[in-house]
């Protein structure tokens, strides 16, 4: 062929582009080859993945009540107690809210962080080719995590009920409901997670901040189209605005409307007497006006203030703060759990990032209380908290050495926030033993001092001097103000945050409180002036910045006792409270009172007023007395904001206006029947039974009172709730009686139905490997057939029990499938073991099958091949990423002839053993968009070697045969790489590459079959196999694989015991990619039009190019007939064939469907006709 042509065309522009990348390729295979060979794998058999590390062992125990089992390990026994009386203080309540009560206990599983609980196994990603005929069963299962706040946990609690309620609610709880609600009943995000959101946490603040910008930006006037997290926002919104409007029995009414009638708008409609666009119109009237009007009164600092962020979309900043000279801010960004440090030097514009950790991924709970952010006193050095594999440090940036160093914190779960109080010394606000204390911290002895020992709530802790007065202010959730030991028993638990101030100059423990705001919460406490302190309140519905000053307040009258010895004559004192005899004080057998006197005993108070009259939440701030300085963060147009400023600049004058929200949670708070209308609903008043002093003895103590079992319990007097009267109640709630006690039991592993799959399916399910019949070379593809999956987990999906059986349309008898795996997942190494066997028929015709001989003429032979395999399979997680993996199998494969005459019955079955060996090294940090759509990285390098042992019967006792192993030489090796890049173009439209090499070598080897497509559907009209291609039934090939994709040829379109493909594609999927809405048809949200260009060879020898590939020749024997004699003929055909097209994708009934049109180009020419390619599943 002359390549040097002078045609300009299509053709010779192909060729052309091919002869510069077999050059390429020349190269690429040669340092390959040095390195590594590569081994037998095909696209569907690579499995990547994420992982869970476990970092620690945990050894659960229980505790059970009316309606919630409990879970907890070592270190949460308190927040277990908190736990399952909030659950059962919560669940009628949100039962009557919804209409419905669940009737099996529910399980919650609690983990002591987020850490941890991001090393469970609880809600494993699995990707799945097909969801088609997949029943996930529900499960009346939610865990919660402790991150030092009970309003927080008091969330989850809450909407971890919510959502097991409608999710049932939804599902139906009959199976004729279930039927009629999965066809009828089609709740939105927005309704049903939007319900589960306002149940969960009742409206604050936060959400009016948000909703406001939302609402003056416009963002939020079209519900449909809004993407998923804004219109869940929005949602709760809406049933929010529903209680404030129109009063708390109109969500329950709209509720069971919409279920009986199966109708969104119906539930509106009935219950309002508008639809579902005439509510969401009011609803925005409704807001815009409000916020409009609040719009007019003071808005942000200058916009000439502003410190140059550069936010981006889907990434949160927090911690920003402002060093003590004034010079540098330092923040930190996350993005869905990968985090880093900014630093920015304000004078010169330079910024830099100081540190980056954690991992980019949607299957862990993101962390966004990390890293926590401070500046030394000096404005010299930044510390900085985050963990890293379970393990807490804190690092130190010298500004000017430009140096970091690293100390780790060994004393807590989970510090929760810190300050400097000077260079030497930390103020830190840190889990322990499930409670979130304060404490002190040497930086340099890692000593500490417990300032704080209860079960209250102690954060955001700042180190405070106002009037000579030093000490700790921080944010409480605590009822008083005294300071001893005490361990969360069933004690009820404020949700509002106030200040509290620790005196460090004082001789004994001494608590002052400084503000007592029961519908607000207070944050950020900071120094101001030398005088003056300042902190952060939404008093009037905003969070505004408050300033303070300490005085002194009158707490109590004291009497000091004075008294003589009578056998010294010494006079001491002592003091006792007022109202005491002082008669009372003394041991008038020894002693003998002299005198007494009264004092007036006062203590530190806080005297404050606002300073800022915003309409936009200050979210943070960081005070510089000595500079004048204010740092604040914003969040404003849906993007964050940071202003620096003299602080002095937006001081207001007189005191805060009180926005609507306030006002309306004043009214609810001061009579709970009133609406924002000021209408009222009629409650009758019941009458005074038994039933009602029960309910004032919950209110008081919570709802039925439990006592907890612990090491510290003795001698629990029990109360017999079955046979009280009303006299008997109210005198033990009087006497203050310990009701009900719950024992700690152990966890025991408790198996449950996961989920049942019946689909169709042509995927492999087990091992690619096919043994290689070189009477019939050709790879057995796996038909159309009906799959039957069930697996079973424990609670903790720790322990995985899964297994199916799979048989075709046709041939049921002789072709079947089945298969049994065990997972452990409880350590950090994870173990699998699996049991797979097939049993697949053919015919063979002319030669018999895996020996060669020469069959009768036109004799056809009957046979199958049973294949049985088994393997343990270990993955040791290096981290979320990274991961290694080893596989022990064992493989044994069996040809039986079928007896259909004396001939084939006297043919001996043949059997083969392989012990194989496997380990890979993977890494994948891709995140999953939408149905095949994911941005990232994987790939993975692995190696396996196989070992065959062939067996010799030897009979023993006559008529006994035994199976004796015996040892050959026969090894086949194998290495490989498959590697794949996802890059974001636009929206969801992404560019995916893949490169996948292999190659075998040994005395065995594995031939790959390049060309097609996997779970390619096809019919014997249309047939998969190309049978020119020549193969070499001399290189000693055991098993056979395939080398897939590539499109524009059948499989066989190059074979060799090497490989190599490239796949591109560009896949968009155009309605999502140009609809700025959710989709509800995964027809429509999942439809995909895809461009690709497969590029790929298989070969023998050292390259594609070298002379001993035989592809190369054709061998045929002489026509005369004599065996001494044959003819070969040298041919060019070059090794890389190319295929390229379009192709379209989409879900339909659950499954994922492919269609492909691609031309092929070989050797200069391209195909005159496509071909065709119909197949479910994803791709690469």
């Amino acid at each position: 062929m002359n390549f040097s042509k002078p045609n300009i065309n299509f053709k010779s522009y192909c060729i052309g582009l091919l002869s510069v990348v077999r050059g390429l390729w020349s190269v690429l295979f040669s340092v390959f080859f040095v390195l590594c060979s590569v081994f037998s794998f095909a696209q569907g058999d690579e499995t990547f993945g994420q992982n869970r590390v476990q970092y620690k062992s945990f050894t659960f125990s229980y505790y059970e009540s009316d309606n919630f089992i409990t879970y907890y390990y070592q270190g949460g026994q308190d927040i277990a107690k908190y736990v399952i009386k909030a659950a059962e203080d919560n669940s009628d309540e949100i039962s009557k809210m919804l209409d419905y009560r669940y009737k099996r206990k529910i399980d919650i599983i609690i983990y002591n962080t987020i850490t941890e609980l991001n090393q469970t196994n609880i809600g494993i990603y699995e990707p799945n080719q097909n969801a088609g005929g997949t029943i996930n069963i529900p499960e009346g299962k939610m865990f919660v995590y402790f991150n030092g706040d009970h309003a927080n946990l008091d969330k989850q609690i809450r909407e971890g009920i919510a959502r097991i309620y409608v999710d049932r609610l939804v599902s139906g709880t009959t199976f004729g409901e279930k039927i009629q609600n999965a066809v009828l009943l089609n709740l939105p995000d927005w309704y049903r997670v939007g319900l589960v959101r306002y149940i969960g946490e009742p409206w604050n603040s936060s959400h009016e901040d948000r909703l406001r910008d939302g609402i003056l930006s416009g963002r939020f006037q079209k519900l449909n189209k809004l993407q998923r997290d804004d219109a869940i926002f929005v949602g709760h919104s809406i049933w929010h605005y529903l209680e404030e409007v129109h009063g708390k029995s109109t969500v329950n009414n709209i509720l069971y409307l919409t279920r009986i009638n199966r109708s969104v708008d119906n539930g509106f409609m009935f219950v309002l007497g508008t639809n579902l666009n005439e509510t969401l119109k009011d609803w925005y009237t409704y807001y815009f006006n409000r916020y409009s009007n609040e719009g007019k009164m003071s808005g942000l600092p200058a916009e000439n203030t502003a410190v140059p962020v550069k936010p981006k979309k889907g990434v949160d900043y927090y911690q920003a703060r402002l060093s003590a000279d004034g010079k540098h801010v330092a923040w930190a960004s996350n993005d869905m759990g990968r985090y880093k440090i900014h630093l920015l030097n304000t004078e010169t514009g330079k910024r830099k990032v100081l540190f980056r950790g954690g991992w980019r991924t949607n299957t862990l709970f993101t962390d966004q209380s990390l890293p926590l952010l401070a500046w030394d006193p000096t404005g010299k050095r930044l510390a900085w908290i985050n963990e890293r594999r379970s393990n807490i440090f804190i690092r130190f940036y010298d500004v000017e050495k430009k140096k970091t160093t690293k100390n780790p914190i060994r004393k807590f779960q989970k510090v929760v926030d810190f300050n400097f109080t000077d260079s030497k010394q930390l103020v830190l606000s840190a889990i322990q033993n499930g409670q979130t204390d304060i404490f002190l911290y040497n930086i340099a002895s890692t000593t500490t001092r417990k300032l704080t020992d209860d079960y209250y709530d102690d954060l955001q802790p700042a180190y405070i001097t106002a009037n000579g007065i030093k000490g700790i202010m921080f944010t409480s959730n605590r009822t008083g103000d005294t300071l001893e030991p005490h361990r969360y028993e069933s004690q009820v638990m404020e949700k509002q945050k106030d200040l509290f101030f620790y005196d460090l100059d004082a001789n004994r423990n001494i608590l002052y409180r400084i503000t007592n705001t029961p519908l607000a919460n207070e944050s950020y406490p900071q120094n101001l002036t030398d005088s003056t302190f300042c902190f952060l309140s939404d008093e009037n519905g905003v969070r505004n910045r408050y300033k303070g000053s300490f005085n002194s307040v009158f707490d109590h009258n004291q009497k000091t006792v004075y008294f003589k010895s009578i056998e010294t004559g010494d006079i001491d004192s002592v003091q006792i409270h007022a109202n005491l005899p002082a008669i009372s004080a003394l041991d008038t057998s020894v002693e003998a009172l002299v005198d007494s006197s009264f004092q007036k005993v006062y203590k530190i108070g806080g005297v404050t007023t606002s300073y800022t009259n915003y309409t936009y939440n200050i979210q943070e701030q960081t005070i510089i007395p000595q500079k004048g300085l204010a740092l604040d963060m914003y969040r404003f147009n849906n993007k964050v904001q940071l202003r620096k400023y003299p602080v002095e600049s937006t001081a207001s004058i007189g005191k805060a206006p009180v926005m609507d929200y306030m006002l309306n949670l004043q009214n609810r708070s001061a009579d709970p029947t009133a609406t924002a209308g000021g209408d009222k609903k009629k409650i009758a008043a019941p009458e005074k039974t038994l039933l009602q002093i029960y309910d004032s003895i919950k209110a008081s103590r919570g709802k039925r009172p439990f006592d907890f079992q612990s090491e510290f319990d003795f001698g629990i007097k029990l109360f017999d709730w079955d046979s009280a009267s009303s006299s008997k109640l109210a005198a033990a709630a009087e006497d203050g009686y310990v009701f009900r006690f719950s024992k700690v039991r152990p966890y025991f592993i408790r198996f449950s139905v996961d989920k049942v799959i019946a689909q169709l399916d042509n995927n492999i399910i087990m091992n690619r490997y096919q043994p290689f019949d070189p009477a019939s070379a050709q790879f057995q593809n796996q038909p159309m057939s009906f799959m039957i999956k069930v697996g079973i987990t424990d609670l903790l999906e720790n322990h995985k029990l899964y297994g199916g059986f799979r048989f075709p349309f046709v041939g049921i008898s002789n072709n079947s499938e089945y298969f049994i795996t065990y997972e452990n997942l409880t350590k950090r190494l994870d173990t699998k073991f699996t049991f797979y066997r097939r049993s697949q028929s053919n015919t063979a015709q002319n030669q018999l099958p895996f020996v060669g001989t020469p069959l009768p003429q036109d004799y056809i032979v009957d046979y199958s091949i049973k294949t049985n395999y088994a393997e343990l399979q270990l993955k040791y997680a290096i981290d979320v990423l990274n991961s290694l993996r080893f596989g022990i199998g064992f493989r044994h494969d069996k040809v039986v002839y079928k007896a259909k005459d004396r001939f084939s019955l006297e043919l001996p079955s043949i059997s083969d053993n392989w012990l194989t060996f496997r380990t890979e090294y993977v890494f994948d940090n891709c995140m999953e968009v939408a149905t095949n759509i994911r941005y990232g990285l994987r790939f993975k390098v692995f190696g396996e070697v196989q070992k065959q042992f062939p067996t010799k019967n030897k009979t023993y006792s006559n008529d006994f045969d035994i199976a004796v192993p015996q040892f050959n030489n026969v090894v086949l090796s194998v290495f490989g790489l498959d590697l794949r890049h996802y890059l974001k173009v636009y929206k969801q439209i992404i560019w995916a590459n893949r490169l996948a090499m292999g190659a075998s070598f040994g005395t065995a080897k594995m031939i790959y079959y390049a060309g097609g497509l996997d779970n390619w559907i096809t019919t014997p009209r249309f047939p998969k196999w190309d049978v020119t291609t020549p193969i070499n039934y001399n290189n000693g090939y055991a098993f056979q694989t395939l080398a897939t994709p590539i499109r524009g040829f059948k499989q066989n379109a190059r074979n060799g015991d090497k490989f190599v493909v490239i796949n591109s594609e560009l896949r968009v999927p155009i309605f999502a990619a140009l609809i700025n809405s959710p989709i509800k048809a995964e027809f429509i949200r999942n439809f995909q039009i895809v461009a690709f260009i497969d590029v790929g060879t298989a070969w023998e020898g050292a390259t594609p190019w070298s002379g001993s590939n035989p592809l190369f020749s054709e061998v045929y024997p002489n026509p005369q007939g004599n065996p001494s004699v044959i003819v070969k003929l040298q041919r060019y055909k070059n090794p890389v064939i190319m295929g390229f097209g379009p192709g379209l994708r989409t879900s339909l009934f659950g499954y994922f469907l492919r269609f492909d049109t691609a031309w092929g180009y070989d050797s200069g020419q391209v195909s005159k006709t496509p071909a065709y390619y119909f197949s479910f599943g994803l791709d690469f």
